[in-house]
């Protein structure tokens, strides 16, 4: 198959890959249940986080997004490891996220967290709607619907921020007083608008649409009985 297909690798990859083999075998001599690759996983997320090259980029937009949405636990999985870097710069990746986020080639981003943003609105206000409903029917005393499957537990979306959110807090140098100044910061972007004006107008059509499809299914016609009808007309 070599000689059928013959290629060649360049100098530096088989260097690189030569000291990667000759490291590991030191380090599995020392230590038996090393893993090169679950050491090096945290300087790769960092990069991934932190590196502004276009090509790490496109990498980290292919790495978190498919074609059914924003792959949470991925970031999730990232921003932990990266925790494990020795100089991680959690302030970095605060502006360096930001900038790509709001710069031209973060609108595919933005278009899918709008999408994101209104499955978790939507989430939130079904179940707020829901508890609501039920703490006034037990008030009334009238009968208590039962909780539908979906509002049982938490989104797969809302599950993974609040892991986030977690991941946050425990980073080294955050500061709960900056998220203040990043958010006025986000605010005042013209970019933040026009996502707040598709994040209302997907909504918006998302619960009308559940409306309408609630009304269709609860408005079930009654069949009329012929043979009463025509039992009484006679």
């Amino acid at each position: 198959m070599m000689y059928e297909f013959p290629f060649r690798v360049p100098a530096y990859y088989a260097l690189i890959i030569r000291s990667m083999v000759t490291l590991e075998g030191i380090a599995i001599g020392i230590e038996p249940d090393f893993k090169v690759l679950s050491k090096a996983y945290p300087y790769v997320a960092k990069r991934l986080l932190t590196d502004p090259a276009p090509e790490l980029r496109e990498s980290l937009k292919d790495l978190l997004f498919k074609e059914e949405g924003f792959r949470w636990h991925r970031l999730e999985n990232l921003m932990r490891n990266a925790n494990d870097s020795r100089d991680y710069d959690f302030d970095k990746i605060v502006n360096q996220a930001l900038d790509y986020l709001f710069s031209e080639r973060g609108k595919f981003i933005r278009d899918r967290l709008s999408d994101e943003i209104v499955n978790v609105l939507d989430s939130v206000g079904r179940r707020t709607w829901f508890n609501l409903s039920t703490s006034f029917r037990q008030q009334v005393g009238l009968a208590v619907q039962e909780t539908p499957p979906e509002l049982q537990e938490d989104s797969y979306t809302i599950t993974h921020l609040k892991n986030i959110i977690g991941i946050l807090q425990n980073t080294s140098g955050f500061d709960p007083t900056r998220v203040v100044s990043v958010l006025v910061k986000i605010v005042t972007k013209p970019e933040t608008q026009k996502l707040g004006q598709s994040v209302a107008e997907k909504l918006s059509q998302k619960m009308a649409a559940r409306l309408i499809r609630n009304l269709l299914l609860d408005t079930t016609p009654t069949p009329l009985n012929t043979g009463k009808q025509l039992s009484a007309a006679k």
